[in-house]
């Protein structure tokens, strides 16, 4: 196993499982400050939406990358250092897949 997959499957995919009703709200919020028709949307529009929001919105995949990096200890930022952009590809794909797999938690 690389060292970037142990760091994932040791540390960023436990942290993700831990923030996941943070994430799902964080979420919620943004479509409410998007004042957008998410909650109208057909499952497969939201998904697209979803999609889109980690391809263009910057601002918001950095405020969730910091929210799984907020949680690492002190070994395992130092860590996260070392491979970070790797790192935070993953973290962002991670939440990603996340959030489409739990589509059916955003109701209004």
């Amino acid at each position: 196993m690389s060292e970037i997959e142990k760091f994932q499957n040791t540390t960023i995919r436990p942290v993700i499982k831990m923030l996941h009703p943070i994430l799902i709200i964080s979420f919620k919020h943004y479509f409410q400050n998007k004042k957008n028709k998410f909650y109208d949307f057909s499952e497969e529009k939201r998904m697209e939406y979803i999609t889109n929001i980690f391809q263009k919105d910057i601002a918001f995949k950095n405020e969730l990358k910091g929210m799984v990096i907020g949680n690492f200890t002190t070994e395992e930022f130092e860590s996260y250092q070392k491979i970070s952009s790797e790192s935070s590809k993953r973290i962002l794909a991670m939440v990603k897949e996340r959030i489409l797999n739990s589509i059916h938690e955003f109701t209004q």
